[in-house]
């Protein structure tokens, strides 16, 4: 992914389209540079087929803003794990418990 520190003001998230033909969906961006940070892209971005389409749609966040938005993140991601682990005990607990 390119990481243009330019956003562009014409570009309509809704409308655009890659140079593969595709439709460039709007994402946001969880990585440590642009934390929140919303960009369009070509939809093959992860395959050998990607045209390199990339756009960023808002401009680029403050000092401040990028460290708030890796705190959220960071408290999102502990969050899921807490999440996938009670889903787990619950799993089996259901299994020892709830037989038919």
């Amino acid at each position: 992914m390119s990481s243009s520190s330019n956003s562009n003001p014409n570009v309509s998230p809704n409308q655009q389209f890659c140079l593969c033909g595709q439709r460039s969906p709007l994402k946001t961006s969880y990585k440590e540079e642009n934390p929140g940070r919303r960009f369009i892209g070509c939809i093959n971005y992860k395959t050998n087929r990607k045209c390199k389409f990339f756009d960023w749609v808002d401009p680029p966040t403050c000092t401040r803003g990028k460290d708030f938005g890796n705190h959220v993140i960071k408290l999102l991601r502990k969050a899921e794990g807490e999440n996938a682990e009670l889903k787990e005990k619950l799993q089996k607990f259901e299994e020892v418990y709830c037989r038919k």
